[in-house]
Formats: structure tokens, sequence, C-alpha cells
């Protein structure tokens, strides 16, 4: 019995200093921030020029009209405008009429050239939300420090941001050492079929591939990431896969005083219930990639926890599942968004159904998804199909992940910090939940990566689509001076 006793002891002292020597271990990368390029701006002035592109309105929705041609048009006119040099020294393409697709022409064409992304459609906004912004959201107003609008942060923001940087360079004689093409398109928020996913035909089609391509999707974040109080650089390195089913079903129907034991609104409840009590397998690594950059700079404890996952891997997985952010990263997500039954009171309906969005987690495909709800919901009368047909412009698998180890990685990671100059600020890898423009281009080059230089905090991201949309003339000045030096950067790999 004191053998066992000795035994025991021997074993928790051992798995305690394991504990101990890997947490110790476990500390944040400290990266050496690079002296930035000489960069001057006159920061008013370049407001002023995304203030006035936020007042043409390149609205994209969901309808027989999807978006305003003349609105495309005269946005075009007004870069031409701003943008001299730019469009005098790069070759532009306009494809499907509206979609831009610009080549600045490197010294060494033998290198892969770079390919910057962004799109010039907005989502519009709601009759009954305009009496709620402080600034109408089309009137490109200059107030206490920001510029508000419909397109600030997603993301016209991103495409002046790419051509102010670029006409900054012109002027001061720079030319870069590879390609670097640009990639504007003009129907993002409704699928991007006839913008970025005809680009990447072109491009295909000219077997143009790049060393790396860079679209929107992460941000700076403070306050966001639970138990990090430092800023966080969210930089995307794949995104989820997006899918919606139509489960339907037929029954006879009736009169209410006598409802029979299939009923149409009660076997699709029951259905989604099936769904929701067995969710898809969850997979840590897409967390873990993210949380490995941010939790050795959580507390002492956190920090043990994520610094020895092989012990505490369950602990970790119900911890992860009661957040919902984290809870969307680690599975296939699935959300009910739709459900039709019934014409009256006093009447059952013949027939329902109701419509599951899934957000696809990278290592699952639309078909196994597909498999899972058949075989969770495990009822012949139930019909299952793709909403809006086989030919849904949003369904897709979700991207290959890019590298973290790649020079292209470094190259943007270095570009986020020399900018930024925060020594406390983390560069951290993640999975995009929603879908970028990007993922069209996957084929195109290894490393896809999707950040946007926008600093949000909590309370900010509600401003994404939603009511008073702004940046700061400081933040939009660090994103145009962020893609300034990423050009920079690129020429010397």
């Amino acid at each position: 019995m004191k053998k066992i006793a000795i035994f025991l002891g021997l074993a928790v002292t051992l798995l305690l200093l394991v504990i101990v020597y890997r947490t110790s271990a476990y500390q944040p990368q400290v990266i050496k921030i690079q002296k930035s390029a000489p960069f001057s701006i006159d920061s008013q002035a370049a407001a002023s020029r995304l203030a006035e592109a936020l007042r043409i309105r390149t609205v994209t929705k969901t309808s027989s009209m999807a978006y305003e041609p003349a609105a495309f048009i005269a946005f075009h006119e007004l870069l031409k405008k701003f943008y001299p040099q730019t469009h005098k020294t790069l070759k532009l393409h306009k494809i499907n009429e509206f979609a831009l697709l610009y080549k600045w022409r490197g010294s060494n064409t033998s290198e892969k050239p770079i390919l910057l992304m962004a799109h010039q459609d907005v989502v519009p906004v709601p009759e009954e939300e305009l009496a709620e912004w402080t600034h109408p959201p089309f009137a490109g107003k200059i107030e206490d420090g920001y510029i508000w609008g419909r397109g600030t942060l997603d993301v016209k923001s991103g495409v002046l941001g790419i051509l102010e940087a670029i006409e900054i360079l012109i002027q001061d004689g720079f030319t870069p050492t590879r390609d670097v093409y640009l990639a504007f398109g003009h129907d993002e928020e409704i699928g991007g079929i006839e913008g970025a996913k005809a680009i990447a035909e072109r491009l295909r089609q000219k077997k143009i591939t790049f060393e790396f391509i860079l679209d929107e999707g992460g941000s700076i974040t403070k306050g966001i990431v639970p138990g990090v109080a430092d800023p966080v650089a969210m930089v995307g390195i794949a995104e989820k896969g997006f899918l919606s089913l139509e489960l339907s079903v037929e029954t006879d129907g009736g009169h209410s005083s006598m409802p029979s034991r299939e009923l149409s609104i009660e076997i699709l409840s029951r259905a989604i219930t099936a769904l929701y009590d067995n969710p898809s397998p969850a997979n840590l690594d897409n967390a873990l990639t993210f949380l490995n950059y941010v939790a050795p700079k959580m507390s002492i404890t956190k920090r043990a926890i994520f610094a020895n996952t092989w012990l505490f891997e369950p602990f970790i997985k119900s911890r992860l599942e009661a957040s919902t952010a984290m809870n969307a990263t680690i599975r296939t997500s699935m959300a009910p968004t739709m459900f039709r039954a019934g014409v009256k009171d006093n009447v059952l309906p013949t027939s329902g159904s109701a419509v599951v969005n899934f957000r696809i987690a990278p290592g699952e495909t639309i078909e196994t998804v597909k498999h899972y709800v058949k075989s969770t919901i495990n009822d012949s009368r139930i019909k299952i199909s793709n909403y809006g047909g086989e030919g849904n412009v949003f369904a897709s698998n979700p991207s290959p992940r890019s590298s973290v180890s790649s020079r292209s990685f470094e190259l943007i990671r270095d570009s986020i910090l020399t900018v930024a100059n925060d020594p406390a600020l983390t560069v951290a890898p993640y999975i995009v939940l929603g879908a970028t423009d990007s993922r069209y281009f996957t084929d195109l080059s290894p490393n896809v990566y999707r950040f946007l230089f926008n600093r949000l905090e909590k309370d900010d991201l509600k401003l994404i689509h939603g009511i008073d949309e702004r940046i700061s003339i400081e933040n939009y000045r660090e994103t145009i001076q962020f893609y300034f030096q990423l050009i920079i950067n690129s020429s010397a790999i």
C-alpha cells in the first residue's frame, strides 16, 4: 500500500512538473517591429476623397435589379479623377462592365505577382433604420474625427485605401519588383458571381498565379477576445463554407379541431430539434490555431490549460462550446433562418418548409453536411434540398488553410506590426466565419489571407452592415499606410 502511495505521489509530482514546464514555455511570440518606410499623406484630404466616394450609392441588393449601373459608372469616374497617376501607370481591365482588374507592372516579371482585393458594392440601408443614423448613411459626413457612412468599414476604405497608397508610391517614383494586381468586384454582397468569380476566371485563363492574395476579413480587435486585454490583429487563413438546405414536408392537413398525428409543423420542428440535439463533431484544431497565439497573454491559469491541451482537451472543448463565436469556430454551425407553414389559425397546413443555414468548417464539405443532416433527421417524410436550387451562388465548400509559416504570412504580419507600432499587439491567424470574394481565388495561390486594417472594439462590431457605420480619420490613414508598407515589403521577398 505504501509503495502505491509513493508511486501515485511521484506520478502527481511528475504531472505537475510537466504542466509547470509547458506553461512556463508557453510565451507570446516576440516579433521585432521593423522601421516603417517614409510615409506622408494629407489625412484630411484622403478622408474627403473617401467621404465623396461614400456618396455614390454602389448598393447591391437581392432583387431582380441587383444594382444600379449608373452608380458604378459614376464611382469609376471618381476613381479616375482622384488617382490620375494610378490610372496612367496601371493597366485597367473591366470585366462584366463593372468589375475592375488593375495590373501594375513590376521591374522583375520572373517574380510571382501579388493580388490585393476589396469590393466596390455596399449593402442597402433599410428604410426603417434611416432615422436612427447620426448622419445619413450616404451623406459622406466628416465629423468628430470620423468619416461616417455605408462602406467605411465594408469596404470602400479598402478600395480607396489601396489606390491612395499606390498613388503616393507612384508620385514617390517607386516601381514594384513584382507585378501588383488589384481586383475590385462589384457584387460581393450578393455572391460575387459577375465580379470576383469572373475576375478569377480571367486570371485562370491567362494562367496567372500569385505569391499571395490579400482580401478583407480580419481586423485589429481590442476587448473582443475573452481574457486578452491587448489588441489582436486577426488574419484570416481560411474561411468556412456556406450551405442553406430546405426541409419540406407534405401532410393531409384538415381542421384544427381534429388534429392528426402527423402535422407538418410538428414533423419539421422535430427535425430541427434533432439537429440541435446532435451538433456536428467539434474539431479543436481550428480554434487552437488562433488560441496558441493569444492564450499566452491570458492569466496564468488559462495559460496552463491551453499549454497542456493533451490533458485539458475535454475542459477546453466545453468552454469553447459555451462561447457563441468559438463554438462556431470549432464545428460546422447550423441555424434555422426561415419557417413557412399554415395560412389560418384553425387550419392544419398541408405542407411546410424550413430553411437551415450551415457554415461549414474546414475538414468538412457540402456533401458531408448533407449526409449528416439526412442521417440525423432520419425521417423519410422530409425532403432535403438546396435552398435556391442546385445553382445557389452562395453555396461553397470551406477554403483551404493557408500556411502561418510562409514568408507571405510573415510579410503581412510584419507590415501590420510596422504600421501599428505597438509592442502589445499580437498578430494571430484565425478562421473567417463569413464568406469573402477570395474564395474564388484559392487555386491561384497557396497563400490567401484576409485582413483589413480596421480597428474594432466590441461595440464596433455592430457597425459593419449596421447603423452609424464609420471609421476614424486616423484609422483610415493607417489603412492607407498598411497597403503602402505591404507593397514596399512585397518587393523585398
